[in-house]
């Protein structure tokens, strides 16, 4: 749901293409009727969206602000300005500009008088948007973010291409800007480390919804006619950066993740010849693996208990009869979210695959060969697939040296090719309920909120009594831990009673993996009416995080905690768990 509100809305130009990042301003200042200043209003902090990181020439740029609610029914007059250190340029509601009293004036005078001299800006986000056949999705928009440090693109070693879910090619820009880590992960860091590029487009859902092998012949005719279409547009695409950017056209490393993971599923097993190796985590349904895309490096990794797991096991395991070099991992406990494990392994993941960049190209070269080409029937075309040093049991989620890949049945075998990977494959996180233990004080005493009642500004409508904030269980199953509801409106609350007053001086709480929990503040009362804030901590995106408040003992009965704001665009927070404690001196 939308609320609307009363605007000032401007629109600005600017002479030539100028970042918005290089200290470029904006302010209002509105007037009463006898001119007195009675507010500024910085725009990049209450403008709908903020200031946009270009201003554009040819197209204006439009600015919302929101009129405060004490300015509506009275008299009253704005004056706009925005610039830079160098210059500015202001204009009024009404009247005359000469009138009115401006901290910038002396820059508003200088422009236009001389020229300042400044450094032509480029866009460091490429846009290109394709037609495709597929009125599902009718255009493929790519966005393409340089490496860090690169100034030409042929410097660009490499791609880093991964499909996203989105609600527009400018929400995917935002992120390729801001450097967001929530969908991308450490994609930065890493496309940065060895100059890859990065190419991301929008998923759009072109399938049924079911995996291939429970789809009909006619469903999947249908998805594929679909896909198909987009498949080709994509490439059209591919090919038009290339010709423009001159970067690499072959070895892409690919990621996704949920819904936009199926697309990358897909497109691999499309346009093999384009990549090098694919990471698709927590996806819940497939196409069938084609043996054309046996060439590719693959990695599947997903929650052991979402939906879609079975769907991973039955493709990674149809893709070993085609001689996929492929690795599977489930993380124990885990549904639809993302864990630190699967991170570090698809990044120890890409770092092999890389290094396999030359043996590749030899392999597409030699399968040019007929006579060649048949060795490809005989296993995967990696010999550290074909003969590693370690295996993993996806089922037992336990691995060993090759010589004891015996214990391990065939259908469960994971061939693990290196050290890095089989050590990261293997690494399982401490239950929460033991990282808890650990960081616990030992002198903490009685868990004063252990069973204590609560409430919530935004209940969950179907978890009982939104999950277990109070009920001592760390392990982070949906059932004991604590959700709200999915309302789009933030601050949300959950206020525990205590029952008796107590000096407490500890609040010990946690998130769990899959949470949108972004910042949570902790406060105390003793009458339930006056909260004192004694301290906020930010929790990583994708992590199970713990974390202690220390702070002066204060007489508190009632302990609340504020969510102010989220990650991505899910709407619930979780918290695995509260202790309160009063330590004796």
């Amino acid at each position: 749901m939308r609320q609307f509100a009363p605007c000032l809305w401007m629109e600005v130009r600017a002479r030539e293409k100028t970042s918005t990042t290089g200290g470029v301003f904006a302010k209002i200042y509105i007037y009463d009727e006898a001119k007195h200043l009675v507010a500024t209003l910085p725009v990049p902090s209450n403008c709908l969206g903020g200031l946009p990181p270009f201003l554009e020439s040819d197209n204006a740029t439009d600015l919302l602000v929101p009129i405060p609610k004490n300015l509506l029914g009275k008299r009253w007059n704005a004056l706009v300005v925005i610039g830079d250190q160098y210059e500015a340029a202001a204009k009024t509601l009404t009247g005359n500009l000469s009138e009115y009293k401006y901290p910038e004036r002396e820059l508003v005078a200088r422009q236009g008088r001389e020229m300042v001299a400044r450094h032509k800006v480029e866009d460091p986000v490429v846009t290109l948007a394709v037609k495709t056949l597929c009125p599902k999705q009718p255009v493929l928009t790519f966005l393409m973010r340089p490496p860090k440090g690169i100034s030409d693109y042929s410097e660009v070693e490499g791609v880093l291409c991964a499909a996203v879910l989105a609600n527009s090619p400018e929400e995917i820009k935002q992120m390729l800007l801001a450097q967001e880590t929530e969908k991308f992960g450490d994609k930065f860091a890493f496309a940065d480390e060895h100059k890859l590029a990065i190419i991301a487009w929008g998923s759009r859902r072109l399938w049924t919804g079911k995996n291939y092998s429970d789809q009909t012949k006619e469903e999947i005719q249908l998805a594929d006619r679909d896909f198909n279409d987009v498949a080709d547009a994509w490439e059209n695409g591919i090919k038009q950066l290339g010709t423009t950017y001159g970067i690499p056209m072959h070895d892409f490393l690919l990621w996704g993740i949920s819904g936009a993971s199926h697309w990358a599923g897909r497109i691999a097993l499309r346009k093999p010849d384009y990549f090098l190796a694919v990471h698709v985590h927590i996806s819940q349904h497939f196409d069938a693996p084609r043996t054309e895309a046996n060439r590719i490096l693959w990695l599947l990794t997903a929650g052991e208990i979402d939906i879609g797991y079975q769907n991973t096991i039955r493709f990674f395991q149809d893709a070993k009869k085609l001689n996929y070099p492929i690795i599977h991992k489930g993380i124990d406990g885990m549904g639809h979210g993302r864990s630190p494990i699967t991170d570090t392994l698809g990044t120890h993941f890409y770092e092999y695959a890389l290094s396999l960049r030359a043996a590749r190209d030899a392999f597409d070269q030699a399968q040019k060969d007929p006579l060649q080409a048949k060795s490809n029937l005989k296993g995967p075309w990696v010999e550290s697939f074909r003969n590693p040093p370690f295996y993993g049991d996806v089922v037992n989620q336990e691995s060993c040296p090759a010589d004891q890949a015996d214990k391990i049945p065939e259908a469960f075998r994971t061939a693990l090719p290196t050290k890095e990977i089989a050590t990261a494959w293997s690494y399982k996180l401490k239950p929460a309920s033991e990282s808890a233990a650990e960081m616990r004080p030992a002198n903490a005493g009685e868990n004063l909120a252990l069973n204590k009642p609560f409430v919530c500004s935004n209940p969950h409508p179907t978890v009982p009594k939104s999950g277990g904030l109070t009920d001592g269980e760390w392990d982070n199953k949906t059932n004991q831990t604590f959700i709200t509801g999915d309302s789009p409106q933030f601050p949300k609350t959950a206020t525990i009673d205590l029952v008796t007053e107590s000096n407490v001086s500890m609040v010990f709480l946690g998130v769990p993996v899959y949470s949108a929990t972004k910042t949570i503040i902790v406060s105390v009362s003793a009458d339930g009416k006056n909260f004192a804030d004694v301290g906020s901590y930010v929790f990583a995106y994708g992590n199970e995080e713990q974390h202690l408040f220390t702070f002066p003992a204060r007489p508190t009965r009632y302990v609340r905690l504020t969510y102010p704001d989220h990650y991505g665009q899910r709407f619930y927070v979780c918290t695995s768990e509260v202790e309160v404690y009063a330590p004796e001196k």
